[in-house]
C-alpha cells in the first residue's frame, strides 16, 4: 500500500487503518525512526487508543521507555 493510499485513508476517516499501515510498511521498509519521530508515533497512537503492540515493534525496549516520559 502506497503513502497516497493511507493517505486517502485517513481523509476518509480510516486514520486508525492509514496509521497501523504506515507502521507496517515502516517496518516492512527496514525505516528506523529516531526517538523524536518514535516519540510522535508513540504520542499518536497512544491519542487514538491505539493498541501499543501496533507500532512497539519499530523501535528497542530502551527507545520505547524514553518515549513514554514526552
Amino acid at each position: 500500500m502506497s503513502l497516497l493510499m493511507n493517505i486517502s485513508l485517513a481523509r476518509h476517516g480510516e486514520c486508525v487503518i492509514a496509521f497501523e499501515n504506515l507502521c507496517d510498511q515502516l517496518f516492512d521498509f527496514d525505516v528506523i525512526p529516531n526517538d523524536r519521530e518514535l516519540a510522535f508515533i508513540c504520542k499518536v497512537g497512544r491519542g487514538m487508543s491505539i493498541d501499543p503492540r501496533r507500532w512497539q515493534f519499530l523501535a528497542s525496549p530502551d527507545s520505547l521507555d524514553n518515549s513514554s516520559n514526552e
